[in-house]
């Protein structure tokens, strides 16, 4: 039996070791090295294949994600068709078992186009605010401190947001947002 890692994807080659990320990883799930080393193994070849289900199906490929509990998977959204599509690019890899095909109301673009097209119509409200895309629930998110003043000026300026967006109330926005106010 030989003392190599059984995944030389997650291995340096400079110290003939796991990764990292592969104890961390390990860790952090409570899963052994091995397991750990298999699944982040996984995430290359599926970033392949989403982004060519992103390149082949633009007018019906909602996204996709890594599931990493409480059941390893990965997941990605259409709004017409299913497994045959993922079929084709899957089949006979390793990927094959883990792949896990759902149905969506938006595409992707749709969302990135909600989200290119609400952002010019709410920035002259001067109520600060963050948005990004949920993939996992297909919706374009809108964060504000306080949700009525922000629906309240809305309906004062007679904007009404497209329906993938979801408007929620958050106490502080993420670090992210609160480094760009302060650069501005």
């Amino acid at each position: 039996m030989s003392d190599l890692p059984k995944y030389p994807a997650m291995v340096n080659p400079e110290t003939g070791e796991y990764f990292r990320e592969v104890p961390y990883y390990a860790e952090e799930l409570g899963l052994t090295i091995d397991e750990a080393a298999r699944r982040l193994s996984l995430q290359e070849p599926f970033g392949e294949r989403y982004n060519t289900l992103i390149e082949t199906y633009p007018d019906i490929f909602a996204d996709g994600w890594t599931e990493h509990t409480p059941v390893h998977r990965f997941v990605v959204q259409f709004t017409q068709g299913g497994i045959e599509l993922v079929e084709p690019y899957i089949r006979g890899t390793p990927l094959e078992p883990f792949v896990h095909v759902q149905q969506a109301r938006y595409t992707r673009q749709e969302l990135i186009q909600s989200l290119d097209d609400m952002i010019p119509v709410l920035n002259p409200l001067n109520i600060a605010y963050e948005t990004s895309m949920n993939v996992q629930q297909n919706v374009v998110e809108v964060r504000v401190i306080n949700r009525q003043q922000f629906e309240t000026a809305l309906k004062q300026e007679n904007i009404e947001l497209p329906n993938p967006v979801r408007i929620i109330e958050v106490e502080r926005f993420t670090e992210f947002h609160l480094a760009d106010e302060q650069e501005h």
